[in-house]
């Protein structure tokens, strides 16, 4: 399964480093990409997107489902 989430304020290659490792190690996720640009981390797998959601958040980014997730 695939999910996608718009998280804003990611600004530098170590935002995206910090996210990839942050998502990447929640269960359920096999693979996480960041696109910067767009502000766009579309997962693999089946994790809670809630969970998904305040990692980011914790993180300190804002995110959340965008509407190409099955959340949306």
């Amino acid at each position: 399964m695939n999910w996608h989430f718009q998280v804003e304020g990611m600004t530098c290659g170590n935002c995206e480093a910090s996210v990839k490792s942050g998502v990447g190690a929640l269960p359920g996720v096999q693979s996480v990409e960041v696109n910067r640009a767009k502000g766009l981390v579309p997962i693999e797998g089946s994790p809670d997107p809630q969970q998904v959601v305040s990692t980011l958040e914790e993180l300190g980014f804002e995110a959340s489902p965008s509407p190409a997730s099955p959340l949306g």
